[in-house]
């Protein structure tokens, strides 16, 4: 259980590999902040499409920060 999403992982990479842990040990995630539970199909997309948006927006920021 986690408050938000970017408290657990800073990139879908490692994301996945938490995701994968937490598989192989039969748990799964809420994150609260969201109201997202990964028991559910829906909530493993979401965790993912989710996921991926924040490694975008990162790497949106740092690539603005270089061209400033």
């Amino acid at each position: 259980m986690v408050t938000k999403l970017d408290r657990l992982a800073r990139s879908i990479g490692h994301l996945s590999d938490v995701t994968k842990t937490l598989d192989a040990k039969k748990a799964n995630l809420q994150v609260l902040g969201m109201g997202l539970d990964t028991s559910t199909a829906t909530g493993r997309l979401m965790l993912n499409v989710i996921g991926s948006v924040a490694q975008f927006e990162r790497e949106m920021m740092l690539e603005r920060q270089r061209e400033g």
